[in-house]
């Protein structure tokens, strides 16, 4: 959920005049709040893709990427 509401806000803003790409959203089946604790388990999360040498910024080929990374961070999202 507060990733829906960060790419809402994100993606709202205009560039240039134009109009924006989100201009409302309503998340549902998400917490209203999150404690430090669910914040923290994100950015491990986060981290664990980062760490990955195939995470290359976000770019790359299709069936390239941070299959490690992705693997810890799911790992760590049971816990």
């Amino acid at each position: 959920g507060m990733q829906a509401v960060e790419f809402a806000a994100q993606a709202g803003r205009s560039v240039d005049g134009a109009a924006p790409y989100v201009r409302g959203a309503l998340p549902i089946a998400c917490g209203a709040r999150h404690t430090a604790w669910q914040i923290a388990i994100s950015e491990c999360q986060r981290q664990a893709v980062y760490a990955d040498p195939r995470w290359r910024g976000g770019r790359y080929e299709e069936g390239e990427g941070p299959r490690d990374g992705l693997a810890v961070a799911r790992q760590f999202g049971m816990v």
